[in-house]
């Protein structure tokens, strides 16, 4: 448990020191593109999302991995780290941005390489947000979702065979 715990802790200060965000040649509005739908949405500010805040840890979805996704609310964007452990080594690091723009919220997410790929917003509720693109196959959706003191993310794959879902059920660090 111990070896576990230095783990990961090593893993969130390798997080936070590989921040790249600073290094992307590309701004994130650049990414989304207006639509002139006349569909009427609720605004939904950034605070309405503080659920997603905070440092979680997912050590039981999938066998002998441990994923961490860390959020923290950064001027008018929440930047999230996400990172797997296996075996007590980081096998997979990644950044993720929500933002708001045209008063929804865009969620980004790191592509290799240092572009990122963009998901509107598609369902909002007081206790879940569903980020989608139908362009992007893995994944094409993503849904966080506040359970309890838990924060769950649903994700879909296409694949040849078609959709598969995957869940993470993160336990607040706090």
């Amino acid at each position: 448990m111990k070896l576990l715990y230095l783990s990961l802790l090593g893993l969130t200060s390798l997080i936070s020191c590989k921040s790249n965000e600073n290094n992307k040649s590309i701004h994130p509005f650049d990414l989304v593109k207006e639509t002139n739908s006349k569909e009427t949405k609720k605004v939904i500010n950034l605070y309405e999302l503080s659920w997603i805040e905070g440092m979680w840890i997912d050590s039981t979805s999938f066998p002998n991995n441990t994923v961490i996704e860390n959020w923290k609310l950064k001027e008018d964007t929440l930047i999230g780290k996400r990172g797997t452990i296996k075996k007590l080594d980081t096998t997979y690091s990644q950044t993720s941005k929500i933002f708001i723009n045209n008063d929804q919220p865009v969620y980004l997410l790191e592509a290799k390489g240092s572009s990122f790929v963009s998901f509107k917003t598609v369902e909002f509720t007081k206790n879940s947000i569903t980020f989608g693109n139908g362009a992007n196959l893995a994944p094409s959706e993503l849904t966080y979702s506040k359970k309890g003191n838990d924060l769950g993310l649903e994700f879909t794959i296409i694949t040849q065979v078609g959709e598969r879902k995957f869940e993470h059920l993160f336990k607040d660090q706090k």
